[in-house]
C-alpha cells in the first residue's frame, strides 16, 4: 500500500525537518526519526530532540520513505540517497564536556595586529594578554575566538558581549568573530562562551578587558582645564563687577561724607552766625545803658531800670555760655548727674513761675495742669531745671501774643508696679504756636540745626537750647519727642524715670545710659568695619525673639535689626519650632507665656542635640534668687529683669555672640580630639562632635560618604548641620569631615607603613593629586616633606 508523508513534529521544536520518512523505536524507548535534513533521536521523557547529519558519519542527509527497521539485535537500519546506515543506538554517547574557549586573533581595520610592534595595542600574545589599551581613533577591531573542542568541531556553537555596550549575549552560531565600530571612550570587556557539538555550554567562557582612550580635549584633565578656565574667567568677571561695585560705593560714600561734613560745616557757620546774633543783642543792651550811666546825667530811677536791663541781658549772656559749656562738657563725657530724691512737681512749678511775668506781658494763658501736687523723684534737680526752662522758653518763644502755654503731668506708669524702674513721669509742654512741619520734627532736636524755610525759627533759633534738652534727657535714661501739626502748635512730650534704679550708687559716675550708649555704639561700628557696604545685609547673625507681647516682641526687634537679622515667635511653641527650622546664632525669650513658657522652652533647646549650642537670654519680670536659680538651672546663658534697657540687652547680646565666636576660633586651631579638648562645650554639644568624627572615621575610606549622609546618620537636614558645625567648629562641613579625614592621614603617614596614594585611597580621597593638595593647605606641608620631616613610626 502507498504511504503518506505526514508531520508530526515541527522544526521549532528540533526536528532535523517538517518531513518526516520513518520513524523506529530503540530498545531504549527513543524514538529515531529520519527527515530530509538528517537523522533526529527523540527523548519521550524530556520531549527534546538531537539531531545527526552527514558531519557525525551518515550517508547523507536525505532518507527514503518508510527505509527504517530495528533489527533483531537491537541495531537500527536506515536507507537514503547514497545507501544506508547500521549502528547499536546504545554505542552512541553524548559529548558532556564543556568546550574550552580562547581567543586567537585580534585585528585592527580588518588587519591582525603585530604583537610587541611600537605602536601596536598587543604587548604579548593574545591568549596572554588581559587587558587591551586602545586610542580613540582605535576604535574600530574585531576578535576571532575558537573551541577547543574537536568533536564534529562544525556543529560547535559561540555567543559574545561586550559589557558597556552590549545589553545581552549575541548567540552567532558557528561564527566565531565579532567586529564593533565607532565605540565611544571608556572601559569594556569582551566575553565569549562556546557549545560543542552536542550543545553542552562552557558558561564561564574566556574574556579580555579593553579601554579605549579619549582624545585629549575630553580627557580628565582637559575638562579640569576647562573648569578652571571657565572659573577662572567666572572670577575675573566677579573681580570686575565687585570693583566697580566697590568703586561705586567709595564714591557714594566719599559723595555722602562730603554732604555731611558741608552739611555739617553750614551748621556751625549757622550756629556762630545765630550765636553772634544772640550775642549782640544782649551785649547791645548792656554796654549801651551802662554808657548812659557813666556818661550821661539821668535820674536814680532811670539809673535802676537801666541797671535792671544789664542785669538780665548778663543772665541772658550767662545762660547762653553756660549751655554751650554743658553741651561740650556733653559731648566729652564730662557731665556727671548728680541725682537725689527730690519734689519733681516743685521743679516744674518753680521753673514754671518765672515766665508768668513774661505771659502777662504778652498776654499769654499759661496754664499748670498737675495730676499730683507732690511727688518724689530721683533727678538731677539743677540739668531739670535747664531742660524746663529751655522747653518752656521755646514755647513762648513760638507761641504769639493772646496764645496759649499749657504744662501738665499724666499718671501713666506712676502707680505701683513690680518693678520700681518702671516709675515715670509723663510732662507735656504745648504751645498754640507755629508748630514744627513734619519733616522737621525728628531733627530739631540735632545740634546747630534751625529749621529753614520759616521766617520765625530761622531768626530766633540758635540751634543749641533743644539739642541740649535731649542731651539732658538721655542722661536721665529718658526720652523726649514733639508732636506736632504745622500752623497748630506743638506738644512736646518729656517722659522721666523716677526711680533709684535708673542711676548708680556712686553719683560722682556716669551715668548708665551713657555707658551703655558708647557699649552699643562699639558694637555697631565693630560690625561695620568688619564689613564692606555691600555686605552689610548679608550674613547676620540670627537672632530669634520669643514674647508673646507683640508690641514689647517688635519693639525689641526694631531696636536689634539694625544689627541683626531678627526672627520672631509668639511663643514657646512656635519658638522651638522655629529653633530647629533656623538654627538662630542666639534666642531671646520671655519667661511668662501661655502654653510652653520660656524655661520649658529653654529646657527643650538645651536638651536637643540640633539647638543645644545656641545661646540663650532669659526675660522675666521676676527678679528674685529663686527664679534666677531656675532660669540658671534651665541652661540659660543670661537673665535680665524687666524692665530692661534695650541698650544693655544689645551689649549682652554682642558679648554672649562674642564668647561663642572666640570658642569656635579656638576649637578651629585645635587639630586634634577637638572635643574632649574644649572644655567650654556643653556635654551634648561634646557627644554630639565625638559621634560626627566617629561617623566620618568609620566610613574614612567611602568616597560617596558625603555631607548628606552624615546629617541623615545624624538625625539632621543639611541646614541644621552646616549651623550647628559653624556655632561650634566656626568650620563649614565640608571642611570638618576634611580635616579629619587629612589628620588621620597624617597619622597614617607616620606609622610608615602605607605610601603617600594608598594613603589617599584610605581616607577618602579619588584621586591622590586632590589628596596632596588638601594637606599641604592643612599642614603647610606636602605629604612627602611631612613624612620627611617627622620620623615614622613602624608598626611591630
Amino acid at each position: 500500500p502507498k504511504t503518506k508523508q505526514f508531520t508530526i513534529f515541527s522544526e521549532s521544536e528540533g526536528l532535523a525537518s517538517n518531513s518526516v520518512n520513518s520513524i523506529v523505536e530503540d530498545r531504549s524507548g527513543y524514538l529515531w526519526i529520519s527527515a530530509d535534513r538528517g537523522l533526529s533521536r527523540f527523548n519521550p521523557k524530556t520531549k527534546s530532540f538531537k539531531t545527526y547529519t552527514v558531519l557525525n558519519g551518515l550517508q547523507s542527509n536525505e532518507f527514503s520513505l518508510n527505509a527504517g527497521l530495528l533489527t533483531s539485535n537491537g541495531e537500527l537500519l536506515f536507507g537514503g540517497l547514497d545507501g544506508f546506515n547500521a549502528f547499536d543506538p546504545a554505542s552512541i554517547k553524548d559529548n558532556n564536556r564543556k568546550p574550552p574557549v580562547v581567543i586567537t586573533d585580534f585585528q585592527l581595520f580588518n588587519k591582525s595586529v603585530p604583537v610587541a610592534n611600537n605602536n601596536s595595542p598587543l604587548k604579548l600574545n593574545i591568549n596572554e594578554t588581559r587587558e587591551i589599551i586602545l586610542s580613540y581613533n582605535q576604535s574600530v577591531f574585531t576578535i576571532e575566538f575558537a573551541a577547543l573542542s574537536y568533536t564534529v568541531p562544525e556543529k560547535n556553537k559561540y555567543a559574545y558581549m561586550l559589557e558597556g555596550f552590549d545589553e545581552g549575549w549575541n548567540y552567532a552560531g558557528q561564527e566565531r568573530k565579532a567586529t564593533y565600530t565607532n565605540l565611544d571612550p571608556g572601559e569594556y570587556v569582551f566575553k565569549v562562551k562556546a557549545a560543542n557539538n552536542d550543545g553542552v555550554w562552557n558558561e564561564q567562557g574566556t574574556s579580555i578587558n579593553i579601554r579605549i582612550t579619549p582624545p585629549f580635549w575630553k580627557t580628565n584633565l582637559a575638562y579640569f582645564l576647562y573648569i578652571l578656565s571657565f572659573s577662572g574667567i567666572l572670577y575675573a568677571i566677579y573681580l570686575e563687577v565687585r570693583s566697580r561695585e566697590k568703586l561705586k560705593s567709595e564714591v557714594v560714600y566719599q559723595k555722602i561724607t562730603a554732604d555731611k561734613i558741608q552739611e555739617l560745616n553750614q551748621l556751625k557757620i549757622n550756629f556762630f552766625t545765630n550765636i553772634s546774633h544772640e550775642l549782640r543783642t544782649p551785649l547791645s543792651l548792656i554796654i549801651d545803658p551802662i554808657r548812659k550811666i557813666m556818661q550821661e546825667d539821668i535820674s536814680m530811677e532811670q539809673a535802676k531800670k537801666y541797671s535792671g536791663l544789664v542785669f538780665n541781658n548778663a543772665s541772658r549772656l550767662m545762660s547762653l555760655v553756660n549751655q554751650l559749656l554743658d553741651f561740650r562738657k556733653l559731648e566729652t563725657g564730662n557731665l556727671q548727674l548728680e541725682a537725689r530724691k527730690t519734689d519733681i512737681i516743685s521743679i516744674i512749678k518753680n521753673v514754671a513761675e518765672t515766665f508768668t511775668v513774661r505771659a502777662t506781658e504778652r498776654n499769654i494763658d499759661f496754664k499748670l495742669n498737675f495730676h499730683t501736687d507732690y511727688l518724689e523723684a530721683w533727678v538731677d534737680e539743677e540739668k531739670l531745671d535747664k531742660i524746663f526752662i529751655n522747653l518752656i522758653a521755646n514755647a513762648f518763644k513760638y507761641t504769639p501774643d493772646f496764645g496759649t502755654i499749657a504744662i501738665s503731668t499724666l499718671s501713666k506708669g506712676i502707680e505701683e508696679v513690680a518693678e520700681p524702674s518702671k516709675k515715670v513721669i509723663e510732662i507735656h509742654v504745648k504751645d498754640s504756636g507755629a508748630g514744627v512741619p513734619p519733616e522737621f520734627t525728628d531733627k530739631i532736636f540735632d545740634v546747630f540745626y534751625q529749621v529753614k524755610g520759616v521766617r520765625r525759627f530761622e531768626k530766633e533759633s540758635s540751634g543749641i537750647g533743644l539739642a541740649l534738652t535731649k542731651e539732658l534727657v538721655l542722661l536721665h535714661n529718658g526720652r523726649v519727642y514733639v508732636e506736632s501739626t504745622e500752623g497748630e502748635g506743638a506738644d512736646f512730650v518729656l517722659i522721666i524715670p523716677i526711680g533709684e534704679e535708673n542711676f548708680n550708687n556712686d553719683n560722682s559716675a556716669l551715668p548708665i545710659y551713657q555707658k551703655q550708649v558708647a557699649a552699643i555704639k562699639e558694637v555697631k561700628n565693630d560690625l561695620i568695619r568688619d564689613k564692606q557696604p555691600e555686605e552689610l545685609a548679608a550674613d547676620l547673625p540670627i537672632i530669634l525673639i520669643v514674647e508673646d507681647n507683640q508690641d514689647l516682641r517688635e519693639y525689641v526687634a526694631q531696636e536689634l535689626e539694625s544689627t541683626y537679622k531678627v526672627e520672631q515667635a509668639a511663643d514657646g511653641l512656635e519658638g522651638f519650632d522655629k529653633a530647629i527650622k533656623l538654627i538662630p546664632d542666639l534666642i531671646i525669650s520671655d519667661i511668662n507665656m501661655p502654653g510652653s513658657d520660656g524655661i520649658e522652652l529653654c529646657n527643650k533647646v538645651k536638651s536637643d542635640v540640633r539647638t543645644s549650642h545656641i545661646p540663650l537670654i532669659l526675660l522675666t519680670a521676676k527678679q528674685t534668687e529663686e527664679n534666677k536659680i531656675e532660669g540658671y538651672t534651665s541652661g540659660a546663658d543670661d537673665y535680665i529683669s524687666k524692665p530692661f534697657n534695650t541698650v544693655l540687652l544689645a551689649v549682652r547680646v554682642k558679648n554672649l555672640l562674642d564668647s561663642r565666636k572666640k570658642l569656635r576660633e579656638l576649637y578651629a586651631n585645635q587639630k586634634t580630639d577637638h572635643a574632649s579638648n574644649n572644655h567650654s562645650l556643653a556635654e551634648i554639644d561634646v557627644e554630639f562632635l565625638k559621634k560626627a568624627a566617629s561617623l566620618i572615621e568609620e566610613n574614612l575610606s567611602d568616597t560617596s560618604f558625603d555631607i548628606d549622609l552624615l546629617a541623615e546618620n545624624l538625625l539632621m537636614s543639611r541646614r541644621q548641620l552646616y549651623r550647628k558645625l559653624s556655632a561650634l567648629t566656626n568650620q563649614t562641613a565640608h571642611d570638618f569631615m576634611t580635616n579629619i579625614r587629612l589628620e588621620k592621614a597624617a597619622a597614617y603617614l607616620l606609622s610608615g607603613n602605607y605610601s603617600i596614594s594608598e594613603i589617599a585611597y584610605k581616607v577618602g580621597f579619588s584621586e591622590p593629586a586632590n589628596f596632596s593638595r588638601s594637606f599641604t593647605k592643612m599642614f603647610g606641608l606636602s605629604p612627602k616633606k611631612y613624612l620627611s620631616e617627622n620620623k615614622p613610626i613602624k608598626s611591630k
